[in-house]
Protein backbone atom coordinates (compact mmCIF):
# COMPACT_ATOMS: atom_id res chain seq x y z
CA UNK A 1 0.00 0.00 0.00
CA UNK A 2 1.41 3.54 -1.24
CA UNK A 3 2.77 5.54 2.41
CA UNK A 4 0.34 7.77 2.22
CA UNK A 5 -2.37 5.53 2.15
CA UNK A 6 -0.81 3.49 5.33
CA UNK A 7 0.06 6.54 7.11
CA UNK A 8 -3.66 7.99 6.93
CA UNK A 9 -5.51 4.91 7.47
CA UNK A 10 -2.93 3.51 9.93
CA UNK A 11 -3.26 6.65 12.08
CA UNK A 12 -6.43 7.81 10.90
CA UNK A 13 -4.87 11.06 10.50
CA UNK A 14 -7.42 13.55 9.21
CA UNK A 15 -4.93 16.14 8.61
CA UNK A 16 -2.69 14.35 6.08
CA UNK A 17 -5.80 12.50 4.32
CA UNK A 18 -5.98 15.43 1.96
CA UNK A 19 -2.83 15.22 0.37
CA UNK A 20 -3.67 12.09 -0.53
CA UNK A 21 -5.18 13.98 -4.15
CA UNK A 22 -1.82 15.49 -4.73
CA UNK A 23 -0.64 12.33 -5.77
CA UNK A 24 -1.00 11.16 -9.36
CA UNK A 25 -3.87 8.15 -10.14
CA UNK A 26 -1.51 5.87 -11.88
CA UNK A 27 0.86 5.96 -8.60
CA UNK A 28 -1.97 5.02 -5.62
CA UNK A 29 -3.69 2.67 -8.25
CA UNK A 30 -1.95 -0.17 -7.34
CA UNK A 31 -2.67 0.64 -3.64
CA UNK A 32 -6.65 1.06 -3.94
CA UNK A 33 -7.69 -2.45 -2.89
CA UNK A 34 -5.63 -2.87 -0.18
CA UNK A 35 -6.78 0.47 0.74
CA UNK A 36 -10.38 -0.53 0.90
CA UNK A 37 -9.22 -3.26 3.16
CA UNK A 38 -8.19 -0.95 5.95
CA UNK A 39 -11.50 0.61 5.69
CA UNK A 40 -13.12 -1.86 6.03
CA UNK A 41 -11.76 -2.99 9.36
CA UNK A 42 -12.23 0.98 10.44
CA UNK A 43 -15.73 1.34 9.27
CA UNK A 44 -16.55 -2.09 10.90
CA UNK A 45 -15.38 -0.97 14.29
CA UNK A 46 -17.73 -0.72 17.29
CA UNK A 47 -17.11 3.04 18.00
CA UNK A 48 -17.16 3.98 14.40
CA UNK A 49 -20.92 4.88 14.20
CA UNK A 50 -19.61 7.92 16.95
CA UNK A 51 -16.15 8.30 15.89
CA UNK A 52 -16.50 11.42 14.05
CA UNK A 53 -12.77 11.76 13.13
CA UNK A 54 -12.37 8.00 11.97
CA UNK A 55 -16.02 8.83 9.61
CA UNK A 56 -14.29 12.23 7.98
CA UNK A 57 -11.21 10.10 6.92
CA UNK A 58 -12.53 6.94 5.84
CA UNK A 59 -15.07 9.56 3.16
CA UNK A 60 -11.70 11.56 2.31
CA UNK A 61 -9.94 7.61 1.08
CA UNK A 62 -13.42 6.49 -0.31
CA UNK A 63 -13.30 9.75 -2.98
CA UNK A 64 -10.02 9.38 -3.41
CA UNK A 65 -10.14 5.94 -4.03
CA UNK A 66 -13.19 5.80 -6.47
CA UNK A 67 -12.02 9.09 -8.15
CA UNK A 68 -8.79 6.96 -8.82
CA UNK A 69 -10.49 3.82 -10.20
CA UNK A 70 -12.59 5.56 -12.42
CA UNK A 71 -9.98 7.75 -14.10
CA UNK A 72 -8.07 4.62 -14.26
CA UNK A 73 -10.88 2.43 -15.56
CA UNK A 74 -9.32 -0.17 -13.18
CA UNK A 75 -13.04 -0.96 -11.76
CA UNK A 76 -12.65 -4.61 -12.79
CA UNK A 77 -9.51 -4.96 -11.12
CA UNK A 78 -10.58 -3.79 -7.40
CA UNK A 79 -14.30 -4.95 -7.86
CA UNK A 80 -14.21 -7.70 -5.29
CA UNK A 81 -12.83 -5.25 -2.14
CA UNK A 82 -15.19 -2.48 -3.56
CA UNK A 83 -17.88 -5.05 -2.96
CA UNK A 84 -16.65 -6.50 -0.12
CA UNK A 85 -16.65 -2.93 1.54
CA UNK A 86 -20.28 -2.57 0.59
CA UNK A 87 -21.74 -5.95 1.24
CA UNK A 88 -20.22 -4.53 5.13
CA UNK A 89 -22.50 -1.98 5.34
CA UNK A 90 -25.78 -4.32 5.20
CA UNK A 91 -24.25 -5.09 8.78
CA UNK A 92 -25.05 -1.92 10.33
CA UNK A 93 -27.81 0.59 10.97
CA UNK A 94 -28.96 2.19 7.40
CA UNK A 95 -32.03 3.99 7.97
CA UNK A 96 -32.08 7.70 8.60
CA UNK A 97 -32.22 9.84 11.60
CA UNK A 98 -34.94 11.62 12.81
CA UNK A 99 -33.20 14.99 11.00
CA UNK A 100 -33.27 12.48 7.40
CA UNK A 101 -29.18 12.47 7.46
CA UNK A 102 -27.64 9.29 6.38
CA UNK A 103 -26.38 7.08 8.80
CA UNK A 104 -22.09 6.95 8.43
CA UNK A 105 -22.55 3.24 6.85
CA UNK A 106 -25.44 4.19 4.52
CA UNK A 107 -22.48 7.41 3.31
CA UNK A 108 -20.10 4.80 2.68
CA UNK A 109 -22.87 2.42 0.79
CA UNK A 110 -24.00 5.45 -1.02
CA UNK A 111 -20.74 6.45 -2.26
CA UNK A 112 -19.70 3.07 -3.70
CA UNK A 113 -23.10 2.23 -5.17
CA UNK A 114 -22.11 5.35 -7.93
CA UNK A 115 -18.87 3.91 -8.40
CA UNK A 116 -19.85 0.33 -8.93
CA UNK A 117 -23.20 0.39 -10.55
CA UNK A 118 -22.08 3.19 -13.20
CA UNK A 119 -20.21 0.00 -14.92
CA UNK A 120 -23.48 -0.92 -15.56
CA UNK A 121 -22.48 -2.34 -19.18
CA UNK A 122 -19.60 -4.06 -17.46
CA UNK A 123 -20.85 -7.80 -16.73
CA UNK A 124 -18.12 -9.15 -14.45
CA UNK A 125 -18.56 -6.22 -12.50
CA UNK A 126 -22.26 -6.45 -12.22
CA UNK A 127 -22.04 -10.20 -11.64
CA UNK A 128 -20.37 -9.23 -8.40
CA UNK A 129 -22.67 -6.62 -7.42
CA UNK A 130 -26.05 -7.35 -7.99
CA UNK A 131 -26.69 -10.04 -5.44
CA UNK A 132 -25.41 -7.52 -3.25
CA UNK A 133 -27.61 -4.35 -4.85
CA UNK A 134 -30.75 -6.03 -4.52
CA UNK A 135 -30.02 -6.57 -0.49
CA UNK A 136 -30.31 -2.87 -0.52
CA UNK A 137 -33.63 -2.65 -1.42
CA UNK A 138 -34.96 -3.52 1.90
CA UNK A 139 -33.01 -1.57 4.51
CA UNK A 140 -35.64 0.89 5.19
CA UNK A 141 -33.67 4.02 3.49
CA UNK A 142 -35.83 5.31 0.67
CA UNK A 143 -32.85 7.77 -0.70
CA UNK A 144 -30.96 4.75 -0.78
CA UNK A 145 -33.68 2.60 -2.55
CA UNK A 146 -34.44 5.15 -4.95
CA UNK A 147 -30.62 5.44 -6.68
CA UNK A 148 -30.06 1.68 -6.55
CA UNK A 149 -33.45 1.45 -8.32
CA UNK A 150 -32.34 3.84 -10.78
CA UNK A 151 -28.86 1.60 -11.42
CA UNK A 152 -30.73 -1.49 -11.34
CA UNK A 153 -32.97 0.00 -14.27
CA UNK A 154 -29.73 -0.08 -16.21
CA UNK A 155 -28.31 -3.10 -15.48
CA UNK A 156 -31.52 -4.53 -16.49
CA UNK A 157 -30.46 -2.93 -20.10
CA UNK A 158 -27.60 -4.85 -20.56
CA UNK A 159 -27.89 -7.82 -18.10
CA UNK A 160 -30.70 -8.51 -17.31
CA UNK A 161 -30.23 -12.43 -16.98
CA UNK A 162 -28.29 -11.17 -13.69
CA UNK A 163 -31.20 -9.36 -11.88
CA UNK A 164 -33.50 -12.58 -13.34
CA UNK A 165 -32.70 -14.27 -10.08
CA UNK A 166 -33.84 -12.13 -7.77
CA UNK A 167 -37.02 -11.03 -9.28
CA UNK A 168 -38.81 -12.13 -6.33
CA UNK A 169 -36.90 -9.45 -4.50
CA UNK A 170 -37.78 -6.47 -6.85
CA UNK A 171 -41.85 -7.37 -7.26
CA UNK A 172 -41.76 -7.44 -2.99
CA UNK A 173 -39.63 -3.80 -2.99
CA UNK A 174 -42.50 -2.51 -5.81
CA UNK A 175 -45.44 -3.37 -4.24
CA UNK A 176 -43.87 -1.90 -0.66
CA UNK A 177 -43.90 1.20 -3.35
CA UNK A 178 -40.59 1.21 -5.14
CA UNK A 179 -42.38 1.88 -7.92
CA UNK A 180 -39.31 2.83 -9.76
CA UNK A 181 -38.30 -0.28 -10.23
CA UNK A 182 -41.48 -1.28 -12.59
CA UNK A 183 -39.08 -0.73 -15.76
CA UNK A 184 -37.07 -3.42 -14.58
CA UNK A 185 -39.81 -6.07 -14.74
CA UNK A 186 -40.42 -6.40 -18.30
CA UNK A 187 -36.51 -6.75 -18.89
CA UNK A 188 -36.57 -9.86 -16.47
CA UNK A 189 -39.99 -11.46 -17.45
CA UNK A 190 -39.09 -13.53 -19.87
CA UNK A 191 -36.31 -14.85 -17.67
CA UNK A 192 -38.89 -15.65 -14.71
CA UNK A 193 -42.60 -15.04 -15.11
CA UNK A 194 -43.77 -16.94 -12.47
CA UNK A 195 -42.89 -14.94 -9.64
CA UNK A 196 -44.61 -11.82 -11.52
CA UNK A 197 -47.21 -13.59 -12.84
CA UNK A 198 -48.02 -14.85 -8.87
CA UNK A 199 -48.19 -10.99 -7.82
CA UNK A 200 -49.60 -10.18 -11.22
CA UNK A 201 -53.06 -9.01 -9.66
CA UNK A 202 -51.33 -6.70 -6.94
CA UNK A 203 -49.02 -4.98 -9.51
CA UNK A 204 -52.16 -4.42 -11.68
CA UNK A 205 -53.50 -2.89 -8.90
CA UNK A 206 -51.01 -0.32 -8.23
CA UNK A 207 -52.13 1.64 -11.74
CA UNK A 208 -54.31 4.19 -10.20
CA UNK A 209 -51.45 5.17 -8.01
CA UNK A 210 -48.61 5.36 -10.46
CA UNK A 211 -46.93 8.42 -12.05
CA UNK A 212 -47.38 8.69 -15.54
CA UNK A 213 -43.97 6.45 -16.76
CA UNK A 214 -44.14 3.89 -13.78
CA UNK A 215 -47.69 3.33 -15.83
CA UNK A 216 -46.13 3.08 -19.34
CA UNK A 217 -43.77 0.68 -17.72
CA UNK A 218 -46.46 -1.47 -16.00
CA UNK A 219 -48.23 -1.73 -19.48
CA UNK A 220 -45.12 -2.81 -21.38
CA UNK A 221 -44.71 -5.68 -18.77
CA UNK A 222 -48.31 -6.51 -20.01
CA UNK A 223 -47.07 -6.48 -23.16
CA UNK A 224 -43.78 -8.47 -23.09
CA UNK A 225 -46.39 -11.14 -20.93
CA UNK A 226 -49.54 -10.87 -23.30
CA UNK A 227 -46.58 -12.59 -25.74
CA UNK A 228 -45.65 -15.14 -24.55
CA UNK A 229 -49.31 -16.62 -24.80
CA UNK A 230 -50.26 -17.38 -20.58
CA UNK A 231 -53.67 -18.24 -20.63
CA UNK A 232 -53.65 -16.76 -16.51
CA UNK A 233 -51.95 -13.37 -17.83
CA UNK A 234 -54.76 -13.34 -20.31
CA UNK A 235 -57.56 -13.73 -17.94
CA UNK A 236 -55.85 -11.22 -15.69
CA UNK A 237 -54.98 -8.23 -18.20
CA UNK A 238 -57.87 -8.46 -19.97
CA UNK A 239 -60.69 -6.62 -18.27
CA UNK A 240 -57.97 -4.41 -16.70
CA UNK A 241 -56.63 -3.70 -20.10
CA UNK A 242 -60.43 -2.48 -21.50
CA UNK A 243 -61.18 -0.40 -18.26
CA UNK A 244 -58.45 1.88 -18.77
CA UNK A 245 -58.20 2.07 -22.59
CA UNK A 246 -60.73 5.28 -21.55
CA UNK A 247 -57.91 6.94 -20.67
CA UNK A 248 -56.61 8.61 -23.86
CA UNK A 249 -52.50 8.71 -22.35
CA UNK A 250 -51.80 5.17 -22.89
CA UNK A 251 -54.82 3.36 -25.42
CA UNK A 252 -52.16 3.12 -27.79
CA UNK A 253 -49.89 0.73 -26.09
CA UNK A 254 -53.27 -0.99 -24.65
CA UNK A 255 -54.31 -1.82 -27.87
CA UNK A 256 -51.17 -2.72 -29.09
CA UNK A 257 -51.64 -5.52 -26.19
CA UNK A 258 -54.95 -6.29 -27.11
CA UNK A 259 -54.09 -6.85 -30.66
CA UNK A 260 -51.28 -8.89 -29.15
CA UNK A 261 -53.90 -11.35 -27.53
CA UNK A 262 -55.95 -11.47 -30.19
CA UNK A 263 -53.83 -13.24 -32.48
CA UNK A 264 -53.88 -16.36 -30.50
CA UNK A 265 -56.84 -16.01 -28.34
CA UNK A 266 -59.55 -13.90 -29.78
CA UNK A 267 -62.48 -15.66 -28.20
CA UNK A 268 -61.65 -14.04 -25.03
CA UNK A 269 -62.28 -10.62 -26.04
CA UNK A 270 -65.54 -11.76 -27.98
CA UNK A 271 -67.68 -10.25 -24.68
CA UNK A 272 -65.59 -7.04 -24.97
CA UNK A 273 -66.70 -6.10 -28.15
CA UNK A 274 -69.59 -4.11 -26.94
CA UNK A 275 -67.04 -1.63 -25.07
CA UNK A 276 -64.44 -1.55 -27.60
CA UNK A 277 -67.24 -0.66 -29.82
CA UNK A 278 -67.96 2.40 -27.58
CA UNK A 279 -64.35 3.31 -27.36
CA UNK A 280 -63.70 3.43 -30.81
CA UNK A 281 -67.00 6.18 -31.43
CA UNK A 282 -65.17 8.11 -28.38
CA UNK A 283 -62.22 8.17 -30.51
CA UNK A 284 -62.23 7.73 -34.02
CA UNK A 285 -58.43 7.78 -34.15
CA UNK A 286 -58.13 4.16 -32.92
CA UNK A 287 -60.74 2.79 -35.28
CA UNK A 288 -57.62 0.59 -37.35
CA UNK A 289 -56.29 -0.84 -34.46
CA UNK A 290 -59.53 -1.48 -32.96
CA UNK A 291 -60.81 -3.05 -36.73
CA UNK A 292 -57.83 -5.68 -36.35
CA UNK A 293 -59.10 -6.42 -33.04
CA UNK A 294 -62.68 -7.07 -34.41
CA UNK A 295 -61.09 -8.68 -37.49
CA UNK A 296 -59.23 -11.48 -35.13
CA UNK A 297 -62.74 -12.19 -33.37
CA UNK A 298 -64.65 -12.70 -36.69
CA UNK A 299 -62.18 -15.01 -38.03
CA UNK A 300 -63.44 -17.46 -35.07
CA UNK A 301 -66.76 -19.34 -36.36
CA UNK A 302 -69.64 -18.12 -38.70
CA UNK A 303 -71.53 -16.56 -35.70
CA UNK A 304 -68.84 -14.33 -35.14
CA UNK A 305 -68.59 -13.07 -38.18
CA UNK A 306 -71.60 -12.11 -38.38
CA UNK A 307 -71.60 -10.54 -35.49
CA UNK A 308 -68.03 -8.48 -36.32
CA UNK A 309 -69.11 -7.40 -40.04
CA UNK A 310 -71.72 -4.77 -38.84
CA UNK A 311 -69.41 -2.69 -36.69
CA UNK A 312 -66.80 -2.97 -39.51
CA UNK A 313 -68.98 -1.84 -42.45
CA UNK A 314 -70.83 1.04 -40.32
CA UNK A 315 -67.28 2.08 -40.07
CA UNK A 316 -66.39 1.97 -43.50
CA UNK A 317 -69.47 4.11 -44.24
CA UNK A 318 -68.47 6.78 -41.74
CA UNK A 319 -64.86 7.07 -41.11
CA UNK A 320 -62.55 9.00 -42.76
CA UNK A 321 -59.99 8.02 -46.05
CA UNK A 322 -57.11 6.82 -44.15
CA UNK A 323 -59.15 3.64 -42.62
CA UNK A 324 -61.02 2.43 -45.30
CA UNK A 325 -57.48 0.45 -46.27
CA UNK A 326 -57.49 -1.75 -43.30
CA UNK A 327 -61.46 -1.67 -42.99
CA UNK A 328 -61.79 -3.08 -45.90
CA UNK A 329 -59.05 -5.67 -45.82
CA UNK A 330 -60.88 -7.28 -42.62
CA UNK A 331 -64.09 -7.42 -43.82
CA UNK A 332 -62.74 -8.76 -47.10
CA UNK A 333 -60.63 -11.32 -45.44
CA UNK A 334 -63.77 -12.16 -42.92
CA UNK A 335 -66.26 -12.81 -46.06
CA UNK A 336 -63.37 -14.68 -47.47
CA UNK A 337 -63.09 -17.11 -45.24
CA UNK A 338 -67.12 -17.77 -44.51
CA UNK A 339 -67.80 -16.79 -48.41
CA UNK A 340 -71.47 -18.37 -47.48
CA UNK A 341 -72.24 -14.58 -45.83
CA UNK A 342 -72.14 -12.40 -49.15
CA UNK A 343 -72.26 -15.80 -51.46
CA UNK A 344 -71.29 -15.25 -55.08
CA UNK A 345 -71.90 -11.29 -54.71
CA UNK A 346 -68.16 -11.40 -52.40
CA UNK A 347 -66.37 -9.95 -55.25
CA UNK A 348 -68.86 -7.68 -57.47
CA UNK A 349 -70.14 -5.87 -54.36
CA UNK A 350 -65.73 -5.44 -53.70
CA UNK A 351 -65.26 -4.50 -57.48
CA UNK A 352 -68.33 -2.51 -57.66
CA UNK A 353 -67.70 0.96 -56.94
CA UNK A 354 -64.58 3.25 -55.97
CA UNK A 355 -66.82 4.86 -53.50
CA UNK A 356 -66.33 3.51 -50.11
CA UNK A 357 -70.06 4.81 -48.67
CA UNK A 358 -71.49 3.09 -51.68
CA UNK A 359 -69.81 -0.63 -51.11
CA UNK A 360 -71.06 -0.12 -46.98
CA UNK A 361 -74.39 0.16 -48.41
CA UNK A 362 -74.23 -2.49 -50.98
CA UNK A 363 -72.21 -4.56 -47.82
CA UNK A 364 -75.16 -3.50 -45.16
CA UNK A 365 -77.53 -5.04 -47.44
CA UNK A 366 -76.35 -8.08 -48.61
CA UNK A 367 -75.83 -8.94 -44.24
CA UNK A 368 -79.19 -7.89 -44.21
CA UNK A 369 -80.34 -9.91 -47.18
CA UNK A 370 -78.03 -12.82 -45.96
CA UNK A 371 -79.31 -12.99 -42.36
CA UNK A 372 -81.99 -15.31 -43.24
CA UNK A 373 -78.07 -18.02 -45.09
CA UNK A 374 -77.14 -17.70 -41.08
CA UNK A 375 -81.26 -19.33 -40.17
CA UNK A 376 -80.80 -22.04 -42.16
CA UNK A 377 -76.90 -22.58 -41.02
CA UNK A 378 -78.10 -23.10 -37.68
CA UNK A 379 -81.10 -25.39 -38.71
CA UNK A 380 -78.23 -27.79 -40.63
CA UNK A 381 -76.52 -27.53 -37.30
CA UNK A 382 -78.82 -28.74 -35.48
CA UNK A 383 -79.61 -31.39 -38.06
CA UNK A 384 -76.35 -32.59 -37.93
CA UNK A 385 -76.47 -32.93 -34.02
CA UNK A 386 -79.61 -34.68 -33.91
CA UNK A 387 -78.71 -37.14 -36.56
CA UNK A 388 -75.85 -37.98 -35.11
CA UNK A 389 -77.37 -38.87 -32.40
CA UNK A 390 -80.06 -40.46 -33.19
CA UNK A 391 -81.07 -44.18 -32.86
CA UNK A 392 -83.42 -47.05 -33.00
CA UNK A 393 -85.35 -48.67 -30.25
CA UNK A 394 -82.34 -51.74 -30.16
CA UNK A 395 -79.45 -49.24 -29.58
CA UNK A 396 -77.93 -49.83 -33.33
CA UNK A 397 -77.17 -46.88 -35.15
CA UNK A 398 -75.49 -46.71 -39.04
CA UNK A 399 -73.26 -44.65 -40.10
CA UNK A 400 -71.77 -43.87 -43.44
CA UNK A 401 -69.02 -41.37 -44.40
CA UNK A 402 -70.92 -37.68 -44.08
CA UNK A 403 -74.26 -39.43 -43.82
CA UNK A 404 -76.15 -40.99 -41.31
CA UNK A 405 -79.72 -42.58 -40.44
CA UNK A 406 -81.33 -44.46 -38.10
CA UNK A 407 -85.49 -45.31 -37.50
CA UNK A 408 -87.36 -45.61 -34.60
CA UNK A 409 -90.50 -47.54 -34.89
CA UNK A 410 -91.90 -46.59 -31.58
CA UNK A 411 -92.18 -43.33 -33.35
CA UNK A 412 -93.66 -44.54 -36.49
CA UNK A 413 -97.25 -43.89 -36.36
CA UNK A 414 -98.80 -46.04 -38.46
CA UNK A 415 -102.48 -44.96 -38.05
CA UNK A 416 -101.97 -41.39 -38.63
CA UNK A 417 -103.42 -40.04 -35.67
CA UNK A 418 -101.65 -36.92 -35.11
CA UNK A 419 -99.04 -38.00 -33.37
CA UNK A 420 -96.41 -35.57 -33.27
CA UNK A 421 -93.47 -38.02 -33.49
CA UNK A 422 -91.97 -38.69 -36.37
CA UNK A 423 -89.83 -41.68 -37.68
CA UNK A 424 -87.21 -39.46 -39.07
CA UNK A 425 -86.44 -36.85 -35.97
CA UNK A 426 -86.06 -33.53 -36.89
CA UNK A 427 -87.49 -34.11 -40.79
CA UNK A 428 -91.14 -33.71 -40.47
CA UNK A 429 -92.11 -34.37 -44.73
CA UNK A 430 -90.80 -37.69 -43.88
CA UNK A 431 -93.38 -38.16 -41.26
CA UNK A 432 -96.14 -36.54 -43.11
CA UNK A 433 -95.26 -38.97 -45.67
CA UNK A 434 -94.80 -42.26 -43.55
CA UNK A 435 -98.41 -41.68 -41.81
CA UNK A 436 -100.34 -40.58 -44.99
CA UNK A 437 -99.00 -43.77 -46.76
CA UNK A 438 -101.99 -45.91 -44.46
CA UNK A 439 -104.92 -44.48 -46.82
CA UNK A 440 -102.66 -43.54 -49.53
CA UNK A 441 -99.97 -45.72 -50.64
CA UNK A 442 -99.00 -44.54 -53.61
CA UNK A 443 -97.99 -41.47 -52.71
CA UNK A 444 -94.50 -43.08 -51.15
CA UNK A 445 -92.55 -43.84 -54.55
CA UNK A 446 -89.15 -46.06 -53.71
CA UNK A 447 -86.84 -46.68 -56.36
CA UNK A 448 -88.03 -49.95 -56.82
CA UNK A 449 -85.00 -51.16 -58.73
CA UNK A 450 -82.85 -50.50 -56.07
CA UNK A 451 -84.80 -51.96 -53.19
CA UNK A 452 -83.76 -55.42 -51.59
CA UNK A 453 -85.74 -58.31 -53.47
CA UNK A 454 -87.65 -59.44 -50.38
CA UNK A 455 -88.60 -56.02 -49.98
CA UNK A 456 -89.76 -55.27 -53.92
CA UNK A 457 -91.92 -58.62 -53.69
CA UNK A 458 -93.93 -57.53 -50.44
CA UNK A 459 -94.32 -54.25 -51.27
CA UNK A 460 -95.72 -54.82 -54.54
CA UNK A 461 -97.99 -57.69 -53.29
CA UNK A 462 -99.23 -56.52 -50.01
CA UNK A 463 -99.56 -52.71 -50.21
CA UNK A 464 -102.93 -52.66 -51.94
CA UNK A 465 -104.61 -54.53 -48.82
CA UNK A 466 -103.02 -52.52 -46.11
CA UNK A 467 -106.21 -50.43 -46.62
CA UNK A 468 -108.60 -52.19 -45.69
CA UNK A 469 -107.60 -53.91 -42.71
CA UNK A 470 -106.36 -52.53 -38.71
CA UNK A 471 -103.06 -51.18 -39.57
CA UNK A 472 -101.64 -51.66 -36.57
CA UNK A 473 -101.93 -55.72 -36.89
CA UNK A 474 -103.06 -56.12 -41.26
CA UNK A 475 -100.33 -53.57 -42.52
CA UNK A 476 -98.19 -56.18 -43.89
CA UNK A 477 -96.05 -53.57 -44.96
CA UNK A 478 -95.39 -51.83 -41.67
CA UNK A 479 -94.82 -55.59 -40.33
CA UNK A 480 -91.96 -56.23 -42.86
CA UNK A 481 -90.68 -52.68 -42.56
CA UNK A 482 -90.34 -53.74 -39.03
CA UNK A 483 -88.53 -57.17 -39.44
CA UNK A 484 -86.47 -55.89 -41.92
CA UNK A 485 -85.09 -52.90 -40.08
CA UNK A 486 -81.53 -53.46 -40.83
CA UNK A 487 -82.01 -53.57 -44.26
CA UNK A 488 -84.35 -50.52 -44.48
CA UNK A 489 -81.41 -48.71 -43.26
CA UNK A 490 -79.14 -49.84 -45.41
CA UNK A 491 -81.24 -48.80 -48.31
CA UNK A 492 -81.77 -45.28 -47.01
CA UNK A 493 -78.01 -45.00 -45.96
CA UNK A 494 -77.05 -45.72 -50.07
CA UNK A 495 -80.26 -42.90 -50.84
CA UNK A 496 -78.68 -40.55 -49.07
CA UNK A 497 -75.06 -40.90 -50.72
CA UNK A 498 -76.86 -40.11 -54.31
CA UNK A 499 -79.40 -37.90 -52.75
CA UNK A 500 -78.07 -35.49 -50.62
CA UNK A 501 -80.31 -34.07 -47.15
CA UNK A 502 -82.41 -30.31 -48.77
CA UNK A 503 -80.83 -28.69 -45.84
CA UNK A 504 -77.06 -29.65 -47.67
CA UNK A 505 -77.95 -28.86 -51.17
CA UNK A 506 -76.89 -24.99 -51.73
CA UNK A 507 -78.40 -22.79 -54.83
CA UNK A 508 -75.61 -22.45 -57.51
CA UNK A 509 -75.41 -19.30 -59.95
CA UNK A 510 -77.90 -16.28 -59.68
Amino acid sequence: MHQLFRLVLGQKDLSRAGDLFSLDDSEIEGSLTEALEQIKIISSSSDYQTNNNDQAVVEICITRITTAIRETESIEKHAKALVGLWDSCLEHNLRPSGKDEDTPHAKIASDIMSCILQNYNRPPVMALAIPIAVKFLHRGNKELCRNMSNYLSLAAITKADLLADHTEVIVKSILQGNAMLLRVLPAVYDKQPQPINRHLTELLALMSQLEQPEQYHLLRLLHVAAKRKQPEVVQKCIPFLIGHLKDSTHNDIILSILIEIAGYEPVALNSFLPMLKEIAERFPYLIGQMARIYGAVGHVDEERARSCLPFLVSQLASMEHSFHHILLLEIKSITDTFSSILGPQSRDIFRMSNSFTAIAKLLTRQLETTKARSDRSKSLALHTALTNDLSSEDGEVVESGDTRASISLSEIDPLGQGHDRSPFKGDTDGSQLINSSVSHPSIIHIESENLPETVKENYQEETPDTTSRPVEYHDKLYLHLKENLSKVKAYAVEMGKKIPVPDQCTIEGK
